[in-house]
């Protein structure tokens, strides 16, 4: 990680499974070819920073829906071309309808919290794409570092060994710092360590800090994962996580 490389490696995701690549001429925009055409907006924008409190990790996520298209380009405050995504062949008049991706968060002893903050700055960033029937889409969304804290979970306590048989409440203390934030949500997610298909995952309003698992999503002698995330008003979320077992 010296030359970190981790910033790069997030525009090589999984486009090239789906036969999408990462274009590098930053000069062709095809903003005129655009404008023959309507222009659209996207239909939703997620772009947002998580942050592990547990691990001491830092990425961002991107989360989008448009009608069906073919082409994405995302600039940062400053103007910057950062990704350039085309879809290839028979993905170029089907098109894509929604985009996930999760950058690589290389951990704070590999690369520090103000060199990733540096490489993603606060401000606006534009979207711009096109459909598959050459109409522009447009759309804009503000990134910004307000980072929350992450939950203290108070139960269960890490490696504690509960009744499969029995409901679970998992309780954290809600989110106050640091001071400028705002919470608007908690995520809980209960997943299987073995077998990670079988996940329980609820978002609750800010002002609730327990939830109940039922016991019929447990199995006996199993390594379960929980995971709190609070959820800020710009989308940031972070992560507190630990593990407890099942009863055989």
């Amino acid at each position: 990680m010296k030359d970190h490389p981790y910033l790069f490696r997030w525009l090589m995701i999984a486009f090239v499974a789906v036969g999408l690549g990462a274009v590098g001429r930053a000069d062709e925009d095809e903003d005129d070819d655009d404008k023959k055409k309507q222009t659209l907006e996207f239909a939703d924008i997620e772009f947002f920073f998580e942050f592990n409190e547990t691990d001491q990790d830092l990425g961002v996520q991107l989360n989008l829906g448009a009608d069906p298209w073919n082409r994405l380009r995302i600039y940062d405050p400053n103007g910057k071309k950062i990704l350039d995504v085309r879809g290839k062949d028979s993905l170029k008049d089907f098109g894509l309808s929604d985009l996930f991706f999760e950058s690589n968060e290389p951990s704070f002893d590999e690369v520090s919290r103000e060199e990733i903050l540096a490489t993603f700055p606060e401000g606006k960033y534009k979207f711009v794409g096109r459909t598959i029937e050459g109409d522009r889409l447009l759309g804009y969304k503000e990134l910004t570092h307000d980072i929350p804290d992450g939950a203290v979970i108070c139960s269960p306590e890490e490696d504690e060994v509960v009744d499969p048989d029995e409901d679970l409440t998992v309780s954290w203390q809600e989110v106050t710092t640091p001071a400028g934030i705002e919470i608007v949500a908690y995520q809980v997610i209960v997943t299987d360590d073995e077998e990670s298909r079988f996940r329980y995952d609820v978002r609750v309003p800010a002002d609730v800090t327990s939830l109940r698992v039922p016991a019929e999503f447990f199995r006996p002698d199993r390594l379960y994962e929980v995971e709190v995330l609070a959820v800020e008003e710009s989308g940031n979320q972070t992560i507190s996580l630990l593990f407890f077992t099942t009863e055989e």
